[in-house]
């Protein structure tokens, strides 16, 4: 009996492991990293099925307002995922893109995706790593991404709310902030490179 406690409260004491963050170096395989650690993160969708019961408990905006008869002839959004990024170079990414609509939860991935995705040409450009781990803590924050080497020394951080009307906001904060930190390095990189 006693060995059975012993057993069972070391089995209570050992902490929970938080998961290992992802690290992107600028190979080949990056891409193919990020949209695995997106789709299948344990932590990533624990922090997004918050903004999913968020979306799902709102009620619809209609029923708040008494907009039924002007929301009635519009079309409902379509099923289709977000279009894909044009960031597929860093060349092509002028500027990042720093805040998506998702209509569903479906497309949360690949708005994320989409957010970080001129962040890792960037890195890869620059020589330098990527560090993606889901957040921790309360709140809206879904993602972290610490870009090794940059003026900016605070992680961006990508936040996912659920809209009023339905669907998604997926954000990065400080925009302005790091539209210029962006656009800043972009322009070292580029420039030494002509």
């Amino acid at each position: 009996m006693k060995a059975s406690l012993v057993i069972a409260c070391a089995v209570v004491a050992v902490p929970a492991f938080a998961e290992s963050p992802l690290h992107l170096s600028g190979r080949p395989q990056d891409e193919a990293a990020l949209e695995s650690f997106l789709l299948e993160s344990p932590a990533l969708k624990a922090r997004l099925d918050g903004a999913i019961r968020q979306e799902a408990s709102q009620p619809p905006i209609a029923e708040e307002t008494d907009l039924r008869d002007a929301v009635a002839d519009v079309p409902p959004p379509s099923a289709k995922s977000p279009a894909p990024s044009a960031c597929r170079t860093l060349a092509d990414c002028a500027a990042p893109e720093l805040e998506i609509d998702a209509d569903g939860a479906r497309d949360l991935p690949g708005a994320i995706g989409r957010l970080v995705r001129p962040w890792m040409l960037l890195q890869k450009a620059r020589g330098a790593s990527l560090w993606i781990a889901a957040a921790e803590g309360p709140g809206d924050a879904a993602l972290v991404l610490t870009p090794k080497g940059l003026r900016s020394s605070a992680p961006l951080t990508v936040h996912v709310t659920a809209r009023p009307v339905g669907g998604f906001k997926v954000w990065l904060e400080d925009p302005l902030m790091l539209a210029w930190v962006y656009g800043d390095a972009r322009g070292a990189v580029l420039g030494d490179a002509r």
